[in-house]
C-alpha cells in the first residue's frame, strides 16, 4: 500500500520521530548505557536543532544506524498482562529491561505496560536509580505493588454483588440513553406515517397501503424496458456517462426494496401491533437480549466467521437493531392514534404534544449527551486505572498520570508507544476502503496516525480532559465496540444500539479549532455529541470528522510489532500472548503482511515452525529468532516469544493445565481471574522468558552478543538446557 501521500508521513519523519530521538538519547544516559554508533549521535544531534514540525524539510528518517531497541508487548485482556508481568520480571532481573528504547503496547500488553509506564514515572525512580518494583527477590517477602495486581485480577468486579451488577446497569443506562438519541428521527418517521396515512390508520378503518410502491416498481420495470432502446441510440457513450447510467439503476433497486419496506410499517402497525401491550414487548426484548449475549460474545471474539451456521446468525442478530427502532416507531405510532375511535380531534392534540417532546428530547440530548460517557468506556477505564496505574513507593492509585508527563529522559522509562485502531469504513480513500482501519498511536509527545496527522500529546490531553494514561491504554484495549477495524462491521449497527461500545472518540489531531473560546463551547455543548452515535450506528466512520473513532489496536494489528518496525528498529523482543489455542501464529502472520505491503519489510525467522504444536500437542520451543530486511542493507534482530507449552514446565504450571486444558489460551473474554489463574500465567511468563539467558548470566552488559547468542540457540535442533529443566515453581 502506498502510504507516501498521507497527511501524517511528513510529519512523521520531521516531528514525530525526530523528537522520540531526543527522549531516546536522554533516557539512555539516565542508564549509563552507551548511545549507539556515531550515526546515531549525529542523528539525536540533529533532531535536537528541530523544533516539532516546523520546518517541513527538517527530516530524520527511521534508520538501524541509529540503534533503536523495541519492546512489544501483544493483546490478550489480562491474560496477556499477566504473561508478560512474568517476562518483565525476568528482563528487569537480567538487567534486559534498561536497553528498551521503546515499549510498544497492545491491549492487555498495555495494562502491564502502562504499569510499566507510571512505576518508573515514580518520584522514587525519579530520585534514585531506576528498577521495576515489581521485581521478587528470592527468599524475600512478595512485593505489595505484585500483591496488588494479584488481588485486581477480578478488576472488573472486585467488589463483589454490587460491583457485578454495575456492569449491566451502565450497559442498561446506555440502552436508554441511546433510545433517546434515535427517538427524534423515528418520531419524525410516526409523524410522517400518521399525516400520509391519518384515516387509514384510525382504530376500526379500513386500511389502504403501499401507494407509492406500485409507482416506484413501475418506473424500475420501465427503465430497465428502455434499456436495449438506449443502448442501441447511444452505442458509443464516454465512461462517466455509463457509470452515472448504471448508478441509476443501483438508485432505482434500492428504491425498490426501501419503499415497500416503509410503508409495510403502518401496515404491521394495523395488523400485528395494535394487539400487542408494552410488556409483551418487554418480555420478549428480556428473552432476546438474554438468548443473544452468548452469541454476540463468540461471534465478536472471532476475528475471522467462516462457518455458515455462524454466518447465518450475523445476519438474524444484525437485524436486531433495526427490529428495535421499529417497535419503538410502532409504539410511538400506536400512542398518536390511541382513543380516537370516536374523537377525531385528539389526534391533532397529540401531535402537537408529540411534536414539542420530540423537539425537547432533541435539544436535550444535543446539548448534555457525550457519547464517550453513556457508553462502557468510562467504567472499563476506571476499573483498570484502578487495578494497573499503580505508584509502587506510597502504594496509592496514580488516576490521572498524563502520557505527555512521563519524563522520559529523567527516569529512564522506555519511551511509551500505545496502539489503537483507527476506524475509518466510511473512507473514500481507496487504498484504505479494503482495510477500513488505520494503526493510530498515543506517545508521551506525539499522537495520530498516517491517515490524520499527528498533533502534540500535551495539546489533545488539553482538548480532551479526560484523555491521559488511563484512557489510552483502555482505548487500546476495547475488544467490544461496534466498529473492529479491518474486522466485520456486520453487528456495528446492533452493537452501537444495545450500548457495547469500549471505543472512544477523540479530537481529530487534523482538525483543531484556531478559537480558544469556540474550544471551550464546543467542550461544553458539542463535545462528541449525538450525531456521532448515528455515525456509528451507520458506519460513516472517516479521518476527516472533527472526532475520529478508536478502538482496541488488536482490531489492526494485535502484536505492537508494527510501529517498531516502522521505526526501523535494530533489535526487538516481541511477546505474545494473545488466545492461539491452535498455535497459528496468525497476528504474526498478519503483522508480516502489512510490514511487507506498507513498508518492503520481510522477516526471515529460523525454525519458526518448531513453535507450532507437534504430535503431542505441545511446542517443541516457546521462542523463535528472526532476521529484519529493511532494504537498502538495513538489517535488524528480533526475537519472538510465544505463550505455549513444551510439556517441562515447573509442577504447578502444569498441575493448572491438567484441571484446565485450554490453558494458556483461555478465552479472552475471561476477565476474572483468580489467584491460582493469574500466577500460573505470571510464573509461566516467568519460566519462557528465563529460557532467553544462559545458565549462570546475571546481567546482559552487551545487548548485540546477547543478540548474536540468541541466533546461534535458535539455530541448534537441540532445546536449550533450561527449557528441559523441570523445577517446582517458577520463582522469581
Amino acid at each position: 500500500m502506498d502510504l507516501g501521500k498521507a497527511p501524517g508521513k511528513q510529519q512523521f519523519l520531521s516531528g514525530v520521530y525526530p523528537s522520540e530521538l531526543r527522549s531516546i538519547n536522554k533516557r539512555r544516559s539516565v542508564w549509563k548505557l552507551p548511545p549507539g554508533s556515531g550515526a546515531f549521535q549525529e542523528a539525536a544531534k540533529k533532531a535536537n536543532q528541530i523544533a516539532g514540525h516546523a520546518d517541513p524539510k527538517a527530516i530524520i528518517p527511521p534508520d538501524v544506524c541509529h540503534g533503536t531497541v523495541g519492546l512489544a508487548l501483544s493483546g490478550g485482556g489480562i491474560r496477556s498482562a499477566t504473561f508478560n508481568l512474568g517476562v518483565l520480571q525476568v528482563f528487569a532481573k537480567r538487567g534486559l529491561l534498561k536497553w528498551f528504547d521503546y515499549l510498544s503496547t497492545v491491549s492487555g500488553g498495555g495494562y502491564v505496560g502502562s504499569n510499566l509506564s507510571a512505576t518508573l514515572n515514580s518520584e522514587d525512580s525519579k530520585r534514585g536509580t531506576p528498577g521495576y518494583s515489581l521485581l521478587h527477590i528470592k527468599g524475600t517477602e512478595e512485593p505489595q505493588a505484585i500483591k496488588h495486581l494479584r488481588s485486581g485480577g477480578n478488576y472488573l468486579a472486585p467488589g463483589g454483588l454490587l460491583d457485578l451488577l454495575r456492569i449491566p446497569a451502565i450497559l442498561l443506562r446506555g440502552v436508554a440513553i441511546n433510545l433517546l438519541v434515535t427517538a427524534p428521527f423515528v418520531g419524525v418517521l410516526a409523524l410522517l406515517t400518521v399525516w400520509l396515512y391519518p384515516a387509514d390508520l384510525a382504530e376500526g378503518a379500513e386500511h389502504h397501503f403501499f401507494l407509492l410502491t406500485p409507482w416506484v416498481v413501475g418506473i424500475f420495470a420501465a427503465w430497465i424496458a428502455l434499456f436495449p432502446l438506449l443502448a442501441t441510440l447511444f452505442p458509443h457513450v464516454e465512461y462517466g456517462l455509463r457509470s452515472a447510467y448504471e448508478r441509476s439503476f443501483s438508485l432505482l433497486l434500492l428504491l425498490v426494496i426501501a419503499v415497500p419496506l416503509l410503508e409495510a410499517l403502518p401496515w404491521l402497525y394495523h395488523e400485528v401491533f395494535v394487539g400487542l401491550t408494552m410488556a409483551h414487548f418487554l418480555s420478549g426484548a428480556v428473552t432476546g437480549t438474554l438468548a443473544i449475549v452468548p452469541v454476540l460474545r463468540s461471534l465478536t471474539a472471532s476475528e475471522k466467521i467462516v462457518n455458515l451456521a455462524d454466518k447465518v446468525k450475523v445476519v438474524l442478530i444484525g437485524l436486531l437493531g433495526p427490529a428495535i427502532l421499529i417497535f419503538l416507531y410502532l409504539f410511538m405510532t400506536r400512542w398518536i392514534f390511541r382513543g380516537s375511535a370516536g374523537n377525531p380531534q385528539e389526534i391533532p392534540r397529540r401531535i402537537i404534544a408529540f411534536s414539542i417532546a420530540l423537539a425537547a428530547v432533541f435539544i436535550f440530548t444535543r446539548l448534555f449527551v457525550n457519547v464517550n460517557k453513556s457508553g462502557m468506556h468510562r467504567f472499563y477505564r476506571d476499573r483498570l486505572s484502578k487495578a494497573y496505574l499503580l505508584d509502587p513507593v506510597n502504594n496509592r492509585h496514580v488516576d490521572n498520570l498524563q502520557l505527555s508527563k512521563l519524563e522520559i529522559g529523567k527516569t529512564g522509562a522506555p519511551y511509551h508507544l500505545v496502539n489503537t485502531s483507527l476506524n475509518i469504513p466510511g473512507t473514500k480513500d481507496k487504498e484504505m476502503q479494503g482495510r477500513g482501519a488505520d494503526f493510530f498511536v498515543f506517545s508521551p509527545k506525539w499522537s495520530g496516525s498516517f491517515q490524520t496527522g499527528y498533533c502534540p500529546t500535551e495539546r489533545l490531553e488539553k482538548e480532551d480532559l479526560d484523555l491521559n494514561l488511563g484512557t489510552c491504554f483502555a482505548i487500546s484495549g476495547a475488544a467490544a465496540a461496534p466498529h473492529m477495524g479491518t474486522s466485520s462491521t456486520h453487528l456495528a449497527f446492533v452493537l452501537t444500539l444495545l450500548n457495547i461500545r469500549l471505543d472512544y472518540w477523540i479530537p481529530n489531531p487534523a482538525r483543531f479549532s484556531a478559537s480558544r473560546g469556540r474550544q471551550r463551547l464546543d467542550r461544553v455543548l458539542y463535545q462528541v455529541g449525538p450525531l456521532y452515535l448515528l455515525f456509528e450506528l451507520l458506519g460513516w466512520l472517516t479521518a476527516q470528522s472533527k472526532f475520529v473513532n478508536l478502538s482496541d489496536g488488536g482490531h489492526i494489528e494485535n502484536l505492537g510489532l508494527y510501529e517498531l518496525l516502522r521505526r526501523r528498529c535494530k533489535f526487538i523482543v516481541c511477546s505474545d500472548a494473545e488466545e492461539d489455542q491452535e498455535l497459528e501464529l496468525s497476528s504474526l502472520g498478519k503483522v508480516s503482511a502489512y510490514a511487507r505491503m506498507d513498508q518492503g519489510i520481510e522477516i526471515k525467522w529460523t525454525k519458526l515452525h518448531r513453535l507450532q504444536k507437534n504430535g503431542k500437542g505441545y511446542s517443541t520451543v516457546q521462542w523463535a529468532y528472526g532476521m529484519i530486511d529493511y532494504g537498502s542493507d538495513e538489517k535488524g534482530q528480533i526475537i519472538y516469544l510465544k505463550s505455549s507449552l513444551n510439556g517441562h514446565e515447573p509442577q504447578d504450571i502444569a498441575a493448572y493445565h491438567a484441571k484446565n486444558p485450554s490453558f494458556p489460551h483461555q478465552s479472552t473474554g475471561d476477565q476474572f481471574f483468580d489467584e491460582s489463574q493469574f500466577e500460573s500465567y505470571r510464573a509461566l511468563g516467568y519460566y519462557i522468558a528465563s529460557q532467553l539467558f544462559d545458565p549462570g548470566t546475571t546481567e546482559v552488559t552487551d545487548l548485540a552478543q546477547w543478540f548474536e547468542a540468541r541466533k546461534q540457540a535458535a539455530s541448534s535442533s537441540v532445546r536449550s538446557k533450561s527449557g528441559r529443566q523441570k523445577g517446582s515453581r517458577a520463582a522469581s
